[in-house]
């Protein structure tokens, strides 16, 4: 007797047949997922569509996006305010007419670059400690619970043994 296999039935599968199916089932589905959303994505795109279900939401929207523009762009008071006191400083300091050599070229009278060079090594330098502090910090933190912790120690010691001596 020859032995027959699972297929020879009708309604049956093999396993790998089975796994099969159910692969294709899957991307079958992965993809009509895919464009449902693509599709969801584009009527999401469309200004229109949108501005015809949700009328308010699009007026809200529009009027939030104006509002951000204008902060950004509008410049707050105290950058107006700086921007007027340079405008008085220049009109009260005009540019000497020697102003152009070298020795001036920075318009107050000081060499060129010599307040940059200090300014950056002032700026490198705050930026390394901001970025040391906190290690500088936590050393110093774990130094001092560590002697504390010492000197606890220490003491619980000497109040042992001057409480077995009187025991004793």
């Amino acid at each position: 007797m020859a032995e027959s296999s699972n297929t020879d039935k009708p309604g049956t599968t093999t396993e790998a047949q089975y796994l099969q199916r159910q692969a294709d089932d899957a991307s079958k589905a992965m993809g009509k997922t895919l464009d449902e959303a693509r599709q969801r994505l584009m009527k999401g795109l469309n200004v229109h569509a949108v501005a015809k279900d949700h009328p308010w939401a699009t007026v809200a929207a529009g009027a939030v996006a104006g509002f951000a523009t204008g902060a950004v762009i509008t410049p707050n008071k105290r950058d107006a305010a700086l921007k007027r006191l340079a405008e008085i400083e220049r009109a009260l300091h005009p540019v000497p007419p020697h102003a152009t050599t070298a020795a001036y070229a920075d318009g107050n009278g000081h060499a060129a670059g010599h307040g940059k060079m200090a300014s950056i090594l002032t700026t490198v330098l705050g930026s390394a400690f901001t970025m040391i502090k906190p290690l500088l910090l936590h050393s110093l933190t774990a130094t001092m619970a560590a002697h504390t912790a010492a000197n606890e120690a220490a003491e619980t010691t000497q109040e042992m043994n001057n409480a077995e001596s009187e025991s004793a």
